[in-house]
């Protein structure tokens, strides 16, 4: 799921390789929607918003601890409604993946 919010134009290639390796993981579609919006989306969408964005790749424990910090903070808070807005710069890839997995 990372690699949608890198800081690059996400291909064809990149929708089914995280497809695929998603198809493996084992979750149903309802859970895999709440793992993209509860966890990673609040936890990674930074990167897109950021000057100068990881492009490449992301080290998976970042990624990790990314998201179990944005965790810690939303059994204290509810993520803002700001990071809502920037749905769009995500969704469509999002949606493009969801159409590929095979589940």
């Amino acid at each position: 799921m990372s690699d949608l919010f890198l800081d690059n134009e996400t291909d064809e290639t990149t929708i089914k390789y995280v497809a695929n390796e998603l198809g493996r993981l084992g979750y149903n579609m309802e859970e895999l929607d709440y793992i993209f919006w509860q966890e990673a989306y609040p936890a990674l969408i930074g990167n897109l918003l950021c000057l100068l964005g990881v492009w490449g790749t992301f080290d998976a424990n970042d990624v990790t601890n990314a998201v179990l910090k944005q965790e810690s903070k939303t059994l204290k808070i509810r993520w803002p409604r700001k990071l809502r807005l920037f749905s769009s710069l995500v969704r469509k890839d999002w949606d493009d993946v969801k159409k590929s997995l095979k589940i």
